[in-house]
């Protein structure tokens, strides 16, 4: 979907709203922006502003379990859709996923591993399901 060309040429006009209402730039085709960003305060605090569903839910989560070491600053409803929390540092991590540069000797090397980890649960199980009864 196109933008409006006199949207496109008063861009400095308008560039404010389209962030923050359509779209998150001029060839951006998602909807709607989806922003995380996190703040380091100092070495035992980070401040993470969200507008992710997900994170919202997650941050609302941790707060319940951890209720000292979460702390909710603004809610998503009072600041058009963004959530801002702050955490303990050390709970923020940059991880990439696990199967990423794993080659195909070490992937059927885990394959078989696990094959076997089931099996000898299942039987195990059986076993221990045995002398119970």
């Amino acid at each position: 979907m196109n933008l409006d060309s006199s949207m496109a040429r008063n861009w400095k006009r308008y560039g404010k709203q389209m962030n923050a209402k359509k779209r998150c730039c001029l060839n951006c085709r998602r909807r709607y922006r989806m922003e995380t960003c996190i703040d380091y305060v100092d070495h035992t605090v980070a401040v993470v502003s969200t507008d992710e569903a997900k994170w919202h839910r997650r941050l609302r989560e941790y707060k319940e379990k951890f209720p000292d070491l979460v702390r909710i600053k603004t809610e998503p409803e009072n600041n058009d859709g963004c959530m801002v929390a702050e955490v303990p540092v050390n709970w923020i991590k940059i991880k990439p996923p696990i199967g990423l540069s794993m080659t195909d000797e070490e992937r059927a090397r885990r394959a078989e591993s696990m094959r076997e980890g089931r099996k000898n649960a299942r039987i195990s199980d059986a076993s221990e399901g045995g002398e119970d009864g």
